[in-house]
């Protein structure tokens, strides 16, 4: 504590983490008419660990006028991990004998991650109904990891496609706003607005090939601005009508967008998509709230639009795929499952949620979604 009103904190933390994972997979093959023509057992066998450290340094200035305050905060987190393991597959004739020799696949890998936050905010209550909130955010995400897969042949080992040798960068910069005052004593409303830029770039090192996304992309400058409203009416205490819209942005996550291909289970096989862009949600919803002694009741007409939906796609393996991954032990008819961004997805809805305490040790609350 610097003064009455300034104030410094300091935090540090130390992680490390190990882990270790065995599966057991048995398989049974059917054709056509449902009669067994072989089996399998699939074994796996890895291990996993990480050391993380974490350094936050909060600054907060406090006012004489109550509530009024201004916060800066830096955050980072860094560190690495690795681990390796094997899997086993083995087929059998419906009689017991093993068909061919075993199928063997082996991993190892490392990386290494580093992430840096700042943020700062400030709060100004105007008046006994007034609020003005305002603030910045940059987040930077920096990863480079490497993953070899070989398949083993007796003494011979051979790279798989499936290694994945990578590096990303993402940064997300914001400004926002919020401001909250009243018509009249039942009517109230609440407005914001947030402008976002944000950038991912990767890149798979061993072929040089990039994928990523930047938004806004070009002539999309209104894009990047995401407006929220709320209007309030309390009908009398305890008995609310609110209206509001919202719009949102959601970022493909890192599996999501990243091209590792993914064999544990070899009938479902399962990688990222390069080309994934973000998706944006515009919420509309007409909510009731009623608050009484012993509960409350909460009830909400909603309906949302989901542009560039990212949504899971999932087709049948094609042989080229297939013989990429060699020595794999995959089904010829496993299916593929990856992300693609759907042109849009419309929800709409009505949500009841009921609260009620019948004693200090009993309460209830059950919800309804349609």
């Amino acid at each position: 504590f610097m003064d009455e009103f300034n104030s410094v904190s300091i935090s540090k933390d130390f992680n490390d983490g190990r882990f270790g994972n065995n599966e057991q997979q048995q398989q049974y093959y059917y054709n056509a008419a449902k009669e067994l023509t072989q089996t399998g057992l699939r074994t796996g066998d890895e291990s996993f660990g990480y050391r993380r450290n974490n350094l936050q340094v909060n600054y907060r200035r406090t006012f004489e006028k109550q509530e009024k305050e201004w916060t800066a905060d830096f955050t980072w987190n860094g560190g690495n991990n690795g681990g390796s393991g094997d899997i086993i597959n083995r087929f059998f004739s419906t009689n017991g004998v093993q068909i061919g020799p075993d199928n063997v696949i082996f991993n190892e890998g490392d990386g290494t991650g580093n992430q840096f936050t700042f943020q700062t905010d400030y709060v100004n209550p105007l008046s006994e109904v007034s609020k003005l909130e305002m603030g910045a955010r940059f987040f930077s995400n920096q990863s480079r990891d490497r993953l070899n897969v070989f398949s083993i042949d007796g003494p011979t080992a051979t790279k798989l496609p499936l290694s994945n040798h990578y590096s990303f960068e993402e940064r997300i910069f914001a400004l926002y706003g919020n401001y909250s005052n009243a018509f009249t004593k039942k009517w109230k409303y609440q407005a914001g607005l947030r402008y976002e830029q944000s950038v991912f770039k990767g890149e798979l090192i061993d072929s040089a090939q990039q994928f990523g996304y930047k938004y806004p992309g070009k002539n999309t400058f209104w894009n990047a601005f995401f407006p929220s409203l709320f209007l309030t009416h309390t009908v009398k205490e305890g008995t609310d009508i609110q209206i509001n819209f919202s719009r949102r942005i959601r970022r493909p996550n890192f599996w999501q967008i990243n091209p590792y291909v993914d064999i544990t289970d070899p009938q479902n096989i399962r990688r990222g998509n390069p080309t994934l862009q973000p998706e944006f949600t515009n919420s509309f919803e007409v909510n009731y709230s009623k608050t009484y002694e012993k509960g409350n009741v909460f009830v909400s007409l909603y309906f949302r639009n989901n542009t560039e939906d990212i949504t899971q796609y999932t087709d049948t393996i094609t042989a080229d795929q297939l013989s990429q991954l060699n020595n794999a032990a995959i089904a010829p008819n496993a299916l593929i499952s990856t992300f693609i961004n759907a042109d849009r997805t419309n929800r709409t809805g009505l949500e009841l949620t009921w609260q009620h305490k019948f004693n200090e040790a009993f309460d209830i609350t059950p919800n309804f979604n349609a």
